[in-house]
This record gives C-alpha cells, sequence and structure tokens, in this order.
C-alpha cells in the first residue's frame, strides 16, 4: 500500500503517524508523511519579501518535518521489524482537507492515515476533527482514523459494521486483503432498526461471510444480528463488550452514513475514544 499521513505536528498527528508506522511494517508498505502550510497572499508592494518568508517557512518546516519523523521513529524503538519507506512532502493550501484529498488522489494513495481531534463545535467534527471529518467525506481512498492516545495492537480481531449493503463484500475482501499477515477473526455485526425484524439482512450476512470464506484465508468470522433503534449507540456497547483492533465500516452512500453520525445518535457515539476506525470507500 501507499500510505498517506497527514501531520499538523500535534500529538494527535504524532500518535496517528506511529500507527502508519507500524501497520505498513506488517506488509512493507510506502508512508509519504504530508505538512500543509497555509497559503499566504504574496503583497503587491513587497513581493520580493514575500517570496524570501516563503522560502524561510519552507526551510523551517522541512527541518521540523524530518525532526518530526526521526523523532517518532526512535520512540518506537525496537518495536518495528523494519523501518517502511518514508518520504516527506510539504504543500500549500489555503484548506488544509481539501489538500489532503487532492494530494491523496494525485499520488494515488490507497489509505490516508489521521489522528482525531476534538476541538471544533459540531458533533461530528468533535468526533473526529474539522479536517479529519472533511477528508472521511471527500476523500476517495479509504481512512483510517486514529483516536487519540490509542496504540497500535496485534490485529487478532476486527470488527465490521455493515448495513449490508451490495458492494460489502467485495470492499470487506479489499479491507481483509490489507490486513491478511495478521489473519484477524471478523466480527461482521448488523444493527436491525426494523421493529419487524430483519430476516433478509441475516440471508445477506451469511452470504458476505461466504464470499469472504472462498476468497481469503480467514476461516475465523463471525455473524452477528442485533436488534436494537440506536446504530451508534449498539455498535459502541458491541465493541465494549467484544474489545477489538479496529472498527470497519464502508461508506457506499450518503444516507446510512448520514443516519450513523446524524447528531441525534452522536450523542452516545464513544467509538472515537479508544477504537481505531477504518472507513471505507465507494471507490
Amino acid at each position: 500500500m501507499k500510505i498517506l499521513v497527514p501531520v499538523d505536528f500535534s500529538a494527535s498527528a504524532a500518535n496517528a503517524f506511529r500507527y502508519a508506522v507500524q501497520l505498513a511494517d506488517m506488509d512493507a508498505s510506502s508512508i509519504q508523511v504530508l505538512h500543509v502550510l497555509h497559503a499566504e497572499a504574496e503583497s503587491l508592494e513587497a513581493p520580493l519579501m514575500a517570496i524570501q518568508t516563503t522560502q524561510e517557512q519552507l526551510m523551517e518546516t522541512r527541518k521540523k518535518l524530518q525532526q518530526f519523523v526521526d523523532e517518532n521513529l526512535s520512540a518506537l524503538g525496537n518495536q518495528l521489524k523494519h523501518i517502511p519507506q518514508i518520504t516527506s512532502n510539504m504543500e500549500f493550501g489555503n484548506s488544509a482537507s481539501r489538500t489532503i484529498v487532492y494530494i491523496a488522489e494525485r499520488d494515488d494513495c490507497d489509505l490516508i492515515v489521521m489522528g482525531s481531534r476534538g476541538e471544533s463545535r459540531s458533533r461530528i467534527e468533535k468526533l473526529m476533527g474539522a479536517v479529519t471529518s472533511h477528508v472521511v467525506e471527500r476523500a476517495i481512498a479509504s481512512v483510517l482514523v486514529i483516536p487519540d492516545g490509542a496504540q497500535f495492537q496485534a490485529i487478532e480481531r476486527v470488527t465490521y459494521a455493515t448495513n449490508v449493503d451490495a458492494a460489502d463484500p467485495f470492499k470487506l475482501w479489499q479491507a481483509l486483503d490489507v490486513l491478511n499477515p495478521a489473519k484477524p477473526k471478523v466480527d461482521l455485526l448488523h444493527v436491525n432498526i426494523k421493529v419487524e425484524g430483519d430476516p433478509e439482512a441475516w440471508d445477506l450476512l451469511e452470504q458476505i461471510a461466504a464470499f469472504l470464506l472462498g476468497h481469503q484465508q480467514f476461516s475465523n468470522i463471525e455473524l452477528h444480528h442485533i436488534p436494537g433503534k440506536d446504530i451508534a449507540l449498539e455498535v459502541n456497547g458491541f465493541i465494549e463488550s467484544n474489545p477489538t483492533a479496529m472498527l470497519i465500516m464502508y461508506q457506499p452512500q450518503h444516507t446510512f452514513w448520514n443516519r450513523l453520525f446524524h447528531k441525534s445518535t452522536t450523542k452516545s457515539m464513544a467509538l472515537h475514544t479508544e477504537v481505531p476506525l477504518l472507513v471505507l470507500k465507494r471507490h
């Protein structure tokens, strides 16, 4: 994989970078570290001074970026089997989130790994942070959101929360292919919000499991079809009772995504506090 890790030199970004490095260590993926600098408008009165300031800013940021990489690699100590290929990149942009989305698409990145931040006002932005929220919504590549303080752990068990969309089997197969070296146990989870029940969803869960068993070396798959009126609350309760290394979700269309992260349900959403969230994209 080609992994893009946007950093703003915060503790959240440092934690996400260390997680990405350990993830890349599993299958020799490469990492591109990206820092977005705010694009200042050049002064019409003193353009030469503006250019000089920009050059100084680039030099200072380049040193800071290298120091960031070196310090966090050093912090991992002997936890790595090998150090993955890491490149550093700086880009100017008026919007950090739009720049991240653009670079990920331009450089054909397979995965974006970002930290979550809770400094914004809206609930969805408190869940992931304003920049991360925008990237999750707009990026073509899949996005892995690393909660503040979450430490990389052996990926022995993952939970895939699904609305049993037709594209789910293939998308989950792609995600598990990335995690193949770990060969984790897979919990397929569907929250039934229909009062009368949903036998069709159970049949679709079985079809997803059959697809995976036929295309992957994953023999440990367990199905969970649980009732509940609040998807976020039920998913949260499930992973609290069944500890998992990663929560995986597919973003096929805005309807399911909005249902999950609508402000009426985010009150009970606490997934971001402990569990990394991998959002598979529709492309």
